[in-house]
């Protein structure tokens, strides 16, 4: 037990796990991203790296802290899976147009055939998901009265509840896979990370997206 502390609060441990949870993270988001060529050349250099390293310092430290790594784990975890289900969202609400056949958007995950009009711009690099997360909310709840969504305003708006039941459904699905057999080896590592990565994206990529014009 003496040894699994020391392990567990160990800073040196910790940047080792936490930059292997970073190539995980890293990978998944260049391969998911709107610009994937131009993100990989992004990340070789330093504007691009700098968040990741960041994330990747976070969250080292945030695991080596005795005591406190534990409340850091409990609110960052389930926020990486809500962050993690908001990406993958984004791609949706961004996708060109729904497949009559499948209800699916038209494309793949990794091709995702974007849309036309202004719904576009919530596709984005992982680094800006926070800050169009928080401008597609609708907080006042309008839509869920059935008022529709213009084109012409700008981003889509969809309703807080909404909102709130996705990410709560989409991220205790995460959760309860990170802790399943085997991938609880590291899964739980890669959403504690993919916070910080966020977190880092919105205080460190300076580029502007279409939430910063809404």
């Amino acid at each position: 037990m003496a040894v699994r502390a020391f392990d567990d609060t160990n800073l040196f441990i910790n940047l080792f796990s936490s930059g292997a949870a970073s190539a995980i993270v890293a990978g998944v988001t260049l391969a998911t991203a709107p610009n994937r060529d131009g993100e990989i050349a992004r990340i070789q250099t330093v504007d691009g790296a700098v968040p990741l390293g960041a994330a990747v310092a976070a969250d080292a430290i945030a695991h080596s802290i005795p005591g406190l790594n534990v409340l850091f784990g409990l609110a960052a975890e389930p926020a990486g899976a809500a962050i993690a289900v908001s990406y993958m969202m984004s791609v949706l609400l961004s996708a060109k147009s729904i497949d009559p056949q499948t209800l699916a958007p038209s494309g793949t995950l990794l091709n995702q055939e974007t849309a036309a009009d202004s719904s576009a711009g919530a596709r984005v690099p992982y680094t800006k998901i926070v800050p169009t997360l928080l401008a597609v909310i609708d907080y006042e709840n309008t839509g869920s009265s059935g008022l529709g969504w213009d084109p012409k305003e700008g981003l889509p708006k969809i309703p807080i509840n909404s909102v709130a039941i996705v990410l709560g459904v989409g991220a205790l699905i995460l959760e309860a896979a990170a802790h399943a057999p085997v991938f609880s080896l590291f899964f739980p590592r890669v959403l504690t990370l993919a916070c910080w990565y966020a977190g880092a994206g919105y205080f460190l990529d300076k580029r502007e997206c279409a939430a910063d014009k809404q």
